[in-house]
């Protein structure tokens, strides 16, 4: 193969191949062709790196490639780390592994790290010396931008106010230990993106923490999953976080599945995040299945808890895992009752309010392999009920109201 066709050209290529259905054989059958494309299908192959004792065969052989080619690390840009017990396996990353700190240190292009604790908790303490001095290295190094971490108990706030790299950081079920001593020197923070779920005392204490400055924090993305951790987060960690200029708000509320919108709507409030310009909330449809509660009305509930001068400009609604072609899904949309919201919307109180977007997530979805036009075509007997209640708002001539199947 002639090394004359320029590099990109082979760049855009191998991100096709990339998209198929099995990505790494097709990636791993191309690097055969020519040495000249090694290293670009090499940054595909191993740009996802999930370790797993789950997995210990699949551990080991990429254990071994390490050993034979170093270099092979330098292309992991996501790097999941799954800590479990399995039968006749220890827990991965405990201080008694010796191969983890030699293995992680191979890693010197992570970008994404999540580190995941599937058998209960893990206490971060129990990390031998060599792993987090790894981690801490890694979590500093210009290149990196986002950690996650799921079921991990004692996280010191002293490493956390080390990690001066991190940009997104998210938090499931993670219980951070305040050491800090009422320390007061501030560390410059680059945290711009956070996300928590089951983690409203560690926020908290991030909020109030002096050493951790949230200074550059725009999006907040929450994740509730009880009744007891949407009243402990609209009451404690929200007010903290108000303190700080977010412009982004973003409700997932597809994990709380058992809730009654009565319940929501009781204990949520955002009234102490008076800076919001951007507001995105996800909903699973079953609130909307009877004629009684209609999202129309849910939704002008929900604005109700804004306070009356507020920063809102864009509002986005997500109705997710809506079934269609559905008897339900057509209730849900045909008696939307969108009117209910109108007069709210046009208000004093929104007078900043510029777009409203509805977005419908469908099950299952169409294949991307389909045009844009049959896609639209095939949805239209689930938009055209949404559009037609759209051109009836008054809202529509002084705001952007789009509706789209995503």
């Amino acid at each position: 193969m002639t090394t004359m066709i320029p590099l990109d050209v082979y760049e855009h290529i191998l991100s096709h191949v990339a998209d198929d259905d099995k990505p790494i054989i097709a990636l791993a059958t191309c690097s055969l062709v020519s040495r000249y494309i090694l290293s670009l299908c090499r940054k595909h192959i191993f740009h996802t790196v999930k370790l797993s004792y789950e997995q210990h065969k699949r551990l080991f052989q990429f254990q071994q490639l390490l050993i034979s080619d170093p270099t092979i690390g330098s292309y992991v840009r996501k790097l999941i780390l799954i800590d479990t017990i399995a039968i006749g396996y220890t827990q991965m990353l405990a201080k008694y592994d010796l191969k983890m700190p030699r293995m992680l240190r191979t890693f010197t292009g992570v970008q994404v790290l999540d580190i995941r604790c599937l058998s209960g908790t893990m206490s971060w303490i129990d990390l031998g010396e060599g792993t987090s001095s790894v981690l801490d290295e890694l979590m500093k190094s210009e290149q990196f931008v986002s950690l996650h971490l799921y079921g991990i108990s004692s996280l010191p706030m002293s490493a956390l106010i080390k990690w001066t790299a991190v940009r997104k950081l998210s938090l499931s079920s993670v219980g951070i230990e305040d050491d800090l001593n009422n320390a007061s020197a501030q560390v410059a923070g680059r945290v711009t993106r956070l996300a928590f779920c089951n983690s409203n005392e560690s926020i908290c204490l991030l909020a109030r923490c002096r050493s951790f400055d949230l200074s550059q924090l725009s999006i907040i993305e929450w994740t509730p999953k009880t009744e007891q951790e949407m009243l402990e987060g609209s009451q404690d960690a929200f007010p903290l976080i108000g303190l700080h200029r977010v412009d982004n708000f973003e409700c997932d509320l597809t994990k709380y599945r058992n809730a009654r919108t009565s319940i929501f709507y009781r204990h949520f409030s955002l009234q102490s995040l008076p800076s919001i310009r951007v507001f995105t909330l996800r909903f699973l449809p079953w609130p909307f299945r009877t004629s009684a509660i209609s999202l129309g009305r849910s939704l002008r509930t929900l604005l109700d808890t804004f306070i009356t001068s507020n920063n809102l400009e864009e509002l986005t609604v997500v109705l997710a895992n809506l079934p269609f072609p559905s008897r339900t899904t057509s209730v849900i949309i045909g008696k939307a009752s969108l009117s209910e919201v109108d007069e709210l919307l046009t208000s004093a109180r929104f007078s900043r309010l510029r777009k409203v977007t509805f977005k419908i997530e469908v099950l299952p979805k169409i294949s991307t392999s389909t045009s844009s036009t049959d896609i639209d075509s095939e949805y239209d007997p689930l938009l055209n009920p949404f559009r037609q209640q759209l051109l009836e708002l008054n809202t529509s001539s002084t705001i952007d109201l789009t509706v789209a199947v995503v």
